[in-house]
């Protein structure tokens, strides 16, 4: 099982969430919502207001039989736990339920210092664990939901998270279970048995002397010195290189010119992204990246989607899944430019 992190800006736009997954299959057991909002009740809001997801949403939670999404405060109907001086914890998640455990036993504002450390219980690495915990202290609400989630898969969990607004939704696997580290036992040392002293008598001899040899001396004979005579070698001529055509430089091909129209992608933040609360200035970079990726051979967005995520990591890490609507419009918006 995987665990999908996310914020949302308010309350409203994670209840709105919350009822859409139920609508769709999901289940409480792998639901878990953290509000430090400890200057209101979002539950008391939630009991008097009503839940409204889309007509889609309602509508397939009629056919299923849960019809959520049109109830009265779907956060009043759901386990909720309150712990003054820090906020509300709802849900039945493994997020949820390890704050709520510990809220029995630990003061509340070291609850709310040490949420990223449950998050790093749940798989979530460090940098984004701290991440989540300033997103929580300005007053964002923080989503986690278990995939698979009832009926509802990853993909779809994904889906309906972004559809109402989700900020930074990210994927995390569960957490690495350390081994106990076994203690090496020490080893017995091996000694091997004394050898009896030889007295030095035994390994003196006599010494031995070997007769001169004699070597008869050798009479020195007379070298003949021959004279030398040099011949230089015969001159050939140099061979004669053809001379080389000089290569002609081939002008370089420009590539067409991007002629990247911010209107239309603001128009289309104004349509998809207005609901996140981020500003069209965070978004035109990603659809001015997606937009330059024209200029690569043409692949289908299935094929350049690997490669260009990973581009795209290296200058903005952990922002994929923000921002990947934004740069596949503005791939498909050049292509139908120059089509």
């Amino acid at each position: 099982m995987e665990n999908i992190f996310a914020t949302f800006a308010d309350i409203n736009l994670a209840e709105r969430a919350v009822a859409a997954l139920l609508d769709h299959g999901g289940t409480v057991d792998c639901i878990s919502l953290i509000s430090n909002t400890s200057n209101t009740d979002p539950v008391k809001a939630a009991q008097h207001g009503v839940t409204t997801t889309t007509g889609a949403d309602a509508g397939h939670g009629a056919l299923t039989g849960a019809g959520i999404g049109l109830g009265l405060g779907i956060l009043g109907a759901l386990a909720s736990l309150i712990i003054p001086g820090f906020g509300i914890v709802i849900g039945g998640g493994a997020l949820a339920t390890a704050i709520g455990a510990a809220a029995a036993t630990t003061a509340a504002g070291a609850i709310s210092g040490g949420v990223a450390g449950y998050l790093r219980d749940q798989g979530v690495p460090e940098m984004a664990a701290h991440q989540y915990q300033e997103d929580l202290n300005a007053g964002r609400v923080l989503l986690s939901v278990g995939a698979p989630c009832g009926k509802l898969d990853l993909p779809s969990v994904e889906e309906l998270l972004a559809k109402y607004g989700a900020l930074n939704a990210t994927r995390y696997g569960p957490p690495v279970q350390v081994q106990p580290v076994v203690a090496a036992q020490p080893s017995q040392t091996f000694q091997s048995p004394p050898v009896p002293a030889q007295p030095l008598q035994a390994f003196e001899s006599a010494p031995v002397q070997a007769p001169p040899v004699p070597v008869p001396p050798v009479p020195a004979q007379p070298r003949a010195v021959r004279p030398v005579q040099f011949q230089a070698p015969p001159t050939q001529p140099m061979p004669v290189i053809p001379e080389q055509p000089v290569p002609v430089e081939q002008p370089v091909r420009e590539q067409p010119a991007m002629q990247a129209d911010e209107a239309q992608f603001e128009a289309h933040y104004r349509t998809h992204m207005d609901g996140t609360g981020v500003p069209f200035a965070e978004y035109l970079p990603a659809y001015r990246f997606g937009y330059a990726l024209a200029c690569k051979p043409a692949l289908t967005w299935e094929e350049l989607q690997p490669d260009v995520r990973g581009e795209w990591e290296m200058g903005h890490p952990d922002t994929w899944d923000q921002m990947q609507m934004c740069i596949r419009y503005g791939w498909e918006s050049y292509k139908s430019h120059v089509a």
